[in-house]
């Protein structure tokens, strides 16, 4: 899901600017490839996992955060699969 949010804003950053300001596209045109690209070799998630580990390990009252290993969990394993995942198949892309 996050890989697919990553192309979907990527996508419409690149090609919905060139649709409010025309003039972009004759000094800079859009390139699908350039956009996959970029899409497939983004940020990989450091600040949700720094979000992550910053929750508190406790609530004022005590008690110990809800579900906080989880969402570790999530985060660590989302960076895991776009670092390997991903990055093993750069090269592949770049090449196409």
């Amino acid at each position: 899901m996050a890989i697919g949010v990553r192309f979907l804003w990527i996508f419409t950053a690149t090609y919905g600017v060139r649709l409010l300001v025309p003039s972009i596209e004759r000094v800079d045109p859009a390139s699908a490839r350039v956009s996959t690209l970029v899409g497939w070799s983004g940020m990989r998630g450091v600040v949700s996992l720094a979000a992550a580990v910053a929750l508190p390990t406790a609530l004022e009252s005590g008690e110990p955060f809800p579900e906080r290993s989880l969402v570790i969990l999530l985060a660590y394993g989302i960076v895991f699969v776009t670092l390997v995942g991903q990055g093993l198949t750069l090269p592949v892309l770049i090449r196409c």
